[in-house]
């Protein structure tokens, strides 16, 4: 399967493969596939089926989440003021919309250890948020129009960013369609510091709150580096809606 999952840059070949850095299938457990990344630890979920095999369920009935260990992997950053081209993509469904939306992942644990955040709004609109020189009072946020997101339905979800410290350097892919993104940014934007917090997938890092969580299922969880995937890549994850497991 791997050399039908290539694409050509520049006479090149580049397989999906090519700068992962971390891959969580959640085919009932929280173990990363790569072996370049810390596995994960869960609190009070429990699994379910999923698009290609399980799926981490995050319940309504609960405070429910995964933490990740610190890793440089997840700080897409050189520390000064320099941001790295990442990739970010999986698949999710949302049972219920909390009040201030659904934190699917998030790499900040207070006002000053802040990097990057991936959440839905009540609205059901996506966004990806960039803090700006570790602090919370200035980031840069890319947001999809509201209404793209569905209770109870499936989605495959890619957010890339090429490092330019731009909104127009940020996609989000919702079922393999870029979609329109509209600017929320606040202050000015600097780039990036290179944090210490743990990553978690399922409700804010920062604190345990029933209106900052996610209630629902993730699955195929994958992370790459110095990387922003194309339209053709996403194509091949995407699968015509059926998804694909690593490895590639």
């Amino acid at each position: 399967m791997g050399s039908l999952l290539q694409n050509t840059i520049f006479g090149k070949k580049y397989k999906l493969v090519n700068n992962l850095v971390a891959y969580y299938k959640f085919n009932d457990n929280v173990a990363e596939s790569t072996g370049l990344s810390p596995n994960g630890t869960a609190t009070n979920t429990n699994y379910v089926m999923g698009k290609t095999g399980s799926a981490i369920n995050f319940p309504l009935s609960n405070l429910a989440y995964v933490d990740i260990p610190n890793t440089a992997n997840f700080s897409f950053t050189s520390g000064n003021g320099v941001d790295i081209p990442f990739s970010i993509s999986f698949w999710f469904y949302a049972s219920n919309f909390s009040t201030t939306g659904n934190w699917i992942i998030n790499k900040r644990k207070n006002s000053a250890d802040v990097e990057w955040q991936i959440h839905l709004t009540p609205y059901g609109a996506a966004t990806l948020t960039k803090f700006s020189s570790g602090s919370n009072a200035a980031y840069q946020s890319a947001i999809t129009p509201n209404g793209i997101i569905a209770l109870n339905n499936w989605y495959h979800i890619v957010v890339t960013d090429n490092g330019s410290k731009t909104v127009s350097g940020t996609k989000i892919y919702i079922n393999s369609i870029s979609q329109t993104i509209n600017d929320t940014s606040i202050g000015q934007y600097l780039g990036m510091n290179i944090g210490n917090s743990t990553t978690r997938i399922g409700t804010a890092n920062w604190t345990l709150s029933s209106t900052l969580r996610h209630v629902g299922y993730v699955e195929e969880l994958a992370i790459w580096k110095n990387r922003v995937l194309n339209q053709d890549d996403i194509s091949k994850l995407y699968n015509s809606g059926n998804g694909i497991s690593f490895p590639f």
